[in-house]
């Protein structure tokens, strides 16, 4: 939730520079503003010094949810990346900034890392480098469909926005309950893509889903691999009203995705990240008034952490 949180605090920011590169001139150690005890071997994570970036990545100290999302993260990479020699992927889908893809690279992981926004992959690429990961990180700039038939959505490129969804082909705006298209003048079309073509044999130690729409379409696209069983565990974000209508208003056919959804899940050990406890996934898209932990993490069957 909390790169949510991170792209609505930096888009006026980043969106007000012309040259990119005037975004990332310094950079400072997350290990700095974070209350973690990293291990010694992990090599130190930069990210890059521009406003706001600090207070967003210190709310992870005092935001329970994120900071419980945050200690989860970590026991993950430190006991599957951690002296893998890099045979265990991590695959980040909805990398924004980089952040969980750079401490996964550090943590000794192979990164697939997918980002639609060229500015956010600026960015992931520019700290990537100055925390000396980059060469754990396959960085790719794409978004999920089922088919790689359809029209390309076309990104904006001068901005890194965490609310932007690419669901249905289009680009919108979870935060905009009309879904106008979120376009500018300069666009970047982005390639279609799924993860059974970018993951041809590998297996999946963790992907990491925060897609702000598309979840159902990046499932779909990883059919091949779930069917295989070579994905192991997954974390997904999953509790915007706004990220679950994935741009479609008609109530049955969000029910409808929603049981897709849980019945891909048939079979998995799914808990929420806050407290550990059955996550539990609606028959219908009724939350209530109730708040919900937004991020869930599923273990495949037979497979144990």
């Amino acid at each position: 939730m909390w790169l949510t949180l991170l792209g609505m605090m930096l888009i006026s920011v980043l969106s007000a520079h012309n040259a990119p590169t005037d975004a990332w001139k310094s950079f400072f150690r997350v290990n700095q503003v974070l209350n973690v005890s990293w291990p010694h071997k992990v090599p130190a994570v930069f990210m890059p010094d521009i406003p706001l970036m600090r207070v967003a990545i210190a709310r992870m100290n005092t935001v329970p949810e994120e900071s419980a999302t945050l200690q989860r993260f970590f026991s993950i990479f430190g006991s599957v990346c951690r002296g893998s020699g890099g045979r265990a992927m991590f695959v980040d889908s909805g990398a924004n900034e980089g952040f969980w893809s750079l401490l996964a690279a550090a943590h000794g992981c192979t990164v697939l890392a997918i980002e639609p926004q060229p500015y956010c992959a600026r960015l992931i690429r520019a700290a990537g480098e100055r925390s000396g990961v980059m060469s754990n990180v396959q960085l790719r700039t794409m978004a999920y469909a089922e088919n790689t038939s359809g029209q390309k959505p076309c990104v904006p490129v001068g901005i890194c926005k965490g609310t932007a969804s690419y669901a249905q082909g289009k680009v919108t705006d979870i935060r905009d309950s009309a879904y106008s298209v979120q376009v500018g003048e300069e666009c970047f079309p982005v390639p279609l893509v799924t993860l059974d073509e970018l993951v041809p044999s590998e297996f999946i130690e963790l992907w990491h889903l925060d897609v702000e729409g598309a979840e159902l379409a990046a499932l779909r696209s990883a059919r091949k691999l779930l069917a295989e069983r070579r994905i192991r565990r997954i974390m997904m974000e999953v509790d915007s009203m706004q990220r679950w209508r994935m741009n479609i208003h008609n109530k049955l056919r969000i029910d409808e995705s929603l049981a897709e959804v849980k019945a891909i899940f048939e079979g998995w050990n799914c808990t929420s990240v806050c407290d550990n406890q059955p996550f539990r996934l609606p028959s219908h898209f009724q939350w209530g008034g109730a708040k919900i932990c937004s991020n869930m993490y599923c273990v495949a069957p037979d497979n144990r952490d």
